[in-house]
């Protein structure tokens, strides 16, 4: 059964007639998952110079971006995909996402070295540590999904 969000507009005349309006809260969620991937898009077209210049900025849209995705992509694609596969989707991109962040942390520390008794450097191999970790439990969630060690529980 899918999730829906009502919203009731009522008009008075002489024969008194009202309406109703549904609109499925996946098709919210849809619109919402595609307008924040419009956002990611074009933020990363910017130039690094403007990016630098208001990291902060970038940085809180970015994230509120990856919320709204979160939020988002399981609904939409429950809508589209068996339960199974819908897991096994999101495992996969949240591997290679965490696989890219670990390499990427990894590139900064060999590119950064000259500069290893900096704060910057200490926190992005705090940073790296942590995406290592994080690379690891989502491979071995992947790992559970591809052998049929993974239940599904409805916790409703």
């Amino acid at each position: 059964m899918a999730t829906t969000v009502t919203r009731r507009t009522v008009t008075t005349s002489r024969s008194g007639v009202s309406s109703t309006t549904t609109i499925p809260l996946w098709a919210i969620k849809l619109v919402a998952a595609v307008l924040s991937l419009v956002v990611l898009i074009l933020v990363f077209m910017q130039h690094p110079s403007v990016w630098s210049g208001f990291s902060r900025t970038f940085i809180f849209i970015v994230l509120t971006c990856g919320f709204i995705l979160g939020w988002s992509i399981q609904s939409v694609l429950w809508r589209f995909l068996p339960m199974h596969r819908v897991d096994a989707v999101l495992h996969s991109v949240i591997v290679a996402l965490a696989l890219i962040s670990t390499v990427l942390c990894v590139i900064f520390l060999i590119d950064q070295n000259r500069y290893a008794r900096s704060d910057a450097y200490s926190y992005m191999v705090g940073t790296s540590i942590c995406m290592g970790i994080i690379t690891l439990i989502t491979f071995f969630l992947i790992g559970c999904l591809c052998r049929g060690n993974y239940t599904f529980v409805d916790t409703h």
